[in-house]
């Protein structure tokens, strides 16, 4: 049984008035060997996908890069920078929310880096000393994550990582 399916991550990044949209595919490893669990995103050129609808997205999911599989109704929603302003409170005020966004936006630059095939930003996602520790934070691999301020600028460095290697189909450009 064929379990690939197409799901819409909508992004609310610091910095941007527009919500982006995103799309992953599941059940679609990147590459096994070098990224362990990484799913593909929509990508052209070295860079992922991104629109300002998901109409528009699954319009720009045409041609050579194209994702196949149905598209899985509903969608992961996170909410970037809201999470990146409640990472200076303690992490026993962070709600089952933030938490799961912190998973996610972490699984969500590790598919990116996996996507775009770029070894040095995926080692730097998964560097426990880095941006990972507040994953591994969440999971209960680690007694404590890392300090508010160096937490927020790690937040801050993967948002930018993830800035640089997007390019967004919109009105106004198309693929």
């Amino acid at each position: 049984m064929d379990d690939r399916c197409l799901r819409v991550v909508r992004l609310r990044l610091p910095g941007l008035t527009e919500l982006l949209y995103v799309l992953r595919q599941h059940g679609r490893s990147v590459d096994d060997e070098r990224y362990p669990g990484a799913e593909r995103l929509l990508a052209a050129d070295g860079h992922v996908v991104a629109a300002t609808s998901p109409s528009r997205l699954i319009a720009a999911n045409v041609g050579d890069g194209a994702l196949a599989a149905p598209v899985q109704p509903g969608m992961l929603v996170l909410d970037v920078r809201a999470v990146g302003h409640r990472l200076g409170r303690s992490p026993m005020r962070w709600t089952g929310t933030t938490r799961g966004a912190i998973v996610e936006f972490d699984d969500l630059v590790w598919d990116a880096a996996a996507t775009c095939d770029d070894m040095d930003w995926a080692e730097r996602v998964r560097d426990g000393a880095g941006f990972h520790a507040l994953y591994d934070f969440v999971w209960g691999d680690a007694n404590e994550p890392p300090p508010g301020a160096q937490r927020r600028a790690l937040w801050g460095a993967m948002v930018a990582q993830l800035g640089d290697h997007l390019v967004v189909v919109d009105r106004h450009r198309q693929l």
